[in-house]
């Protein structure tokens, strides 16, 4: 028994170790990021691993970021008063590159707004997220943000919309056969029907 506790101490630390580890590697690398889109990477994957009180100060970054080269399809440019994305001068790589860091951003932003209670304004984020993952045609991307979408749905009452989120959740999760996505929606879909009665 006392041979399992220190098992488990150790993978725990271990765990933790390697977050901090990573969350302190993406700092630094920040301090020494020069390119708008290295810059917009590095914001993007620290909202995902941050503490959750740090996550709106890295995803606000990233979106602003994003914004302003989709806008402008310049990189290092400043200006994020941005309403659309239309960017014709990115090359399609660099553009799919922004897009990914963009919807990854503007998720986070929407879990942190939910865990904050600005429930209407998480739906709004997740929503940004789910246009530009599917101008991306990011199909895994745009599977966990509708999961999203239904779970805070479901939270504020809006049953029907949480089932329709999370049927189309469920129908990206197959048409890439990622299992663990299809289980996790069946998952959400059968808590829906059991509160239902």
């Amino acid at each position: 028994m006392k041979r399992t506790y220190i098992i488990f101490f150790c993978l725990a630390f271990s765990l933790l170790h390697s977050q901090n580890k990573e969350l302190d590697s993406l700092k630094q690398c920040l301090k020494v990021a020069k390119a708008d889109s290295t810059k917009l990477r590095l914001y993007s994957r620290l909202s995902e691993v941050c503490d959750e009180k740090d996550i709106s100060l890295y995803a606000t970054q990233a979106i602003a970021l994003a914004e302003s080269v989709l806008k402008t399809g310049k990189p290092n440019s400043l200006n994020t008063n941005v309403s659309d994305i239309n960017s014709q001068d990115l090359s399609p790589k660099a553009k799919k590159a922004l897009l990914n860091s963009y919807g990854r951003a503007l998720n986070s932003q929407g879990i942190y707004e939910i865990s904050h209670g600005n429930n209407l304004q998480g739906i709004t984020y997740f929503e940004k997220a789910l246009k530009a993952q599917s101008e991306n045609n990011d199909t895994l991307e745009m599977a966990s943000t509708l999961n999203n979408i239904g779970a805070n749905l479901y939270f504020i009452g809006q049953i029907q919309k949480s089932m329709d989120a999370y049927n189309q959740s469920l129908t990206f999760y197959k048409n890439i056969n990622d299992k663990k996505g299809i289980a996790q929606t069946y998952n959400s879909i059968s808590t829906v029907y059991r509160s239902q009665g």
